[in-house]
C-alpha cells in the first residue's frame, strides 16, 4: 500500500498547485436543463463531488457548438448565455479548493 502515498499531496502544473491527484473524468450526467443551461440539479452533485475530496473536477459533456450536443441534456457553451450558469458551477466547485476542467 506504501506506493499509493502519493495520491493524497498536491501535484503542480505549471502555476497550477491541484490538492491531490484524485480527478473525476469528464462524465455524461444528462443533469443539464433541456436548453443546455446548468441545472439545480447538476450544482448539487458537482458540489457532493468536490465536498468528497476531488482534486481535479472535470466537467464533461459541453458541447462548444450546437451540433456537438451528445445528447439533448447535455450542458452547452456556444453562446453568451450559458457562461453565468457555468460560472456559478465553477465558483461553487472552487470554493471547496478543488481545480476544475472542461
Amino acid at each position: 500500500m506504501n506506493r499509493f502515498l502519493h495520491v493524497f499531496e498536491p501535484v503542480n502544473i505549471k502555476n497550477v498547485v491541484i490538492p491531490n491527484r484524485i480527478v473525476l473524468p469528464p462524465l455524461v450526467t444528462g443533469y443539464s436543463n433541456l436548453d443546455g443551461s446548468i441545472s439545480e440539479r447538476q450544482g448539487i452533485f458537482y458540489k457532493a463531488i468536490a465536498k468528497d475530496g476531488v482534486g481535479l473536477v472535470i466537467i464533461g459533456a459541453t458541447a462548444i457548438t450546437q451540433n456537438g450536443m451528445l445528447t439533448m441534456d447535455c450542458s452547452r457553451l456556444d453562446k453568451d448565455d450559458y457562461i453565468n450558469g457555468l460560472s456559478k458551477l465553477f465558483s461553487t466547485i472552487k470554493t471547496e479548493g478543488n481545480v476544475l476542467g472542461i
